[in-house]
Formats: structure tokens, C-alpha cells, sequence
């Protein structure tokens, strides 16, 4: 019995910014890179720290690679989880503001200009990002973003 030819499957992976997604001491980028990474995120995490960010992403820009980011200032969260709003006061939970996304998307559009590098935000939500990405890519900064139908609700 013959068997069909199977498809050619490609598997890319991204590799993390900071050794064991802390934030604190970056991962050897240009050795990921030589090993197969396609980019680089700490996805689920957001970098707080700006300068370490930066420093990231004038390593990725070297590299000719992006780096992907989880925008969420967890200083503005009380309860993850759920967007602050009406439907959350009206079940007595102070959920996540949208200002926790802009404020790190209005930093980090910022630091994408500035450094150059290829810049993906990560499960965009909020129309005040949008404005953001769109004002900063018209100054120039390679931005990307993306949304999924479970971060807008």
C-alpha cells in the first residue's frame, strides 16, 4: 500500500528575552538565534523594566529579528482576568483597566522608534493602543500588533 506524500510542516519558535522570564538578565540572544529562534518574547509576562527592554530590543534589532510583547502594566491590575468596566462593578471586581495595556504600549511604541527593532504587541485590546501603534508607525517605528476575539470582550 502506497502511502501519500506528507506535507512539509515548519515549526519556528521564539525564544525568551530574560533567563527564566524574570525580566532581569537577558538570555543569550545572538547564540537562540544562531540555534534556530525566529524572535524573541516573554509572552504572558510583560518587561517592566525599561531600560532592560531597550537594551532587548537594540540586541533583536542587531539580529534582524522581532521582539513580541506582553502589554500589561500589573501595577494598574487588581484582578486579572477580567477587563475593568461596568460588567465588573457590577459583580464588585476591580478587574484590569485599559490603561495597564496603553501605558506600557505608549512606552514601548516609544522605545521601538528610538531603538529601531521589529516590535510586535502582543493581544492588543484597547482602541487607545491602536491610536498608539498607528501615531508610532507613522513616525516610523516598525510596529506590529495583533488581537485575538478573547482579549476584546
Amino acid at each position: 500500500m502506497e502511502r501519500e506524500a506528507l506535507e512539509d510542516i515548519h515549526i519556528f519558535q521564539a525564544a525568551a528575552v530574560s533567563c527564566g522570564l524574570k525580566g532581569e538578565e537577558m538570555t543569550s540572544m545572538k547564540e537562540l538565534a544562531a540555534a534556530g529562534a525566529c524572535g524573541f518574547t516573554d509572552d504572558g509576562i510583560p518587561l517592566k523594566n525599561a531600560a532592560f527592554l531597550y537594551k532587548a530590543m537594540e540586541e533583536a534589532k542587531a539580529l534582524d529579528l522581532p521582539i513580541s510583547l506582553h502589554e500589561e502594566d500589573p501595577a494598574f491590575i487588581e484582578t486579572n482576568g477580567i477587563n475593568h468596566g461596568p460588567v465588573s462593578d457590577a459583580l464588585g471586581i476591580y478587574g484590569s483597566p485599559s490603561i495597564a495595556e496603553e501605558s506600557l504600549v505608549a512606552r514601548d511604541c516609544l522605545l521601538a522608534l528610538r531603538s529601531g527593532a521589529q516590535v510586535v504587541i502582543q493581544h492588543i485590546s484597547s482602541g487607545q493602543s491602536v491610536e498608539l501603534v498607528r501615531t508610532f508607525k507613522a513616525m516610523g517605528a516598525n510596529l506590529h500588533a495583533e488581537a485575538t476575539p478573547h482579549h476584546s470582550l
